[in-house]
């Protein structure tokens, strides 16, 4: 029986013995598979970047060309006394289509820009101070610059009141 004691306490201690010297060998292990993941990680992410980089310096994948891209359009303009063309501020500037206001400036300039319009007329509505409409005109635009993913149409515009 005591025999029987012995072997179970040297089982016990070997076991323990075994168990210490093979936990640090494990923990280690486990570090450096943990360590490697992030560095294989962190050079995909180096890796993607520098792709990105390179496709923003170079202007990227090509795209098929198509009108509706981009499409910008300006419209520019003075609103001026009819008789002593003088400058005409604070007067209510609006689109009809879409419904777009402005205020003109000191030096009696508005400006509207919109991006992908599908409006193919518009016409400028001027109000007075009072909210009275003074004028009403159509604004034509000629094409100023157009590439494969950009349209610019610009008008500029003087209204005579």
């Amino acid at each position: 029986m005591i025999k029987n004691i012995k072997k179970k306490i040297a089982g016990i201690i070997i076991t323990g013995l075994a168990s210490i010297l093979v936990i640090p060998y494990i923990i280690t292990n486990y570090l450096a598979l943990c360590e490697k993941e992030r560095l294989l990680k962190e050079k995909e992410e180096e890796e993607e970047a520098f792709q990105k980089s390179i496709s923003n310096k170079y202007g990227g994948p090509p795209t098929p060309y198509d009108h509706t891209w981009l499409s910008v359009l300006k419209i520019h303009g003075y609103l001026k006394a009819g008789r002593s063309n003088e400058p005409v501020s604070d007067y209510l500037i609006k689109l009809k289509r879409p419904d777009l206001k402005t205020v003109s400036a000191e030096d009696g300039s508005f400006i509207f820009e919109m991006y992908n319009h599908f409006y193919p007329k518009f016409e400028l509505e001027v109000f007075d101070k009072k909210g009275y409409k003074v004028a009403a005109k159509n604004v034509e635009f000629k094409n100023e610059y157009r590439d494969c993913s950009i349209k610019i149409d610009e008008a500029t515009v003087e209204i005579f009141l």
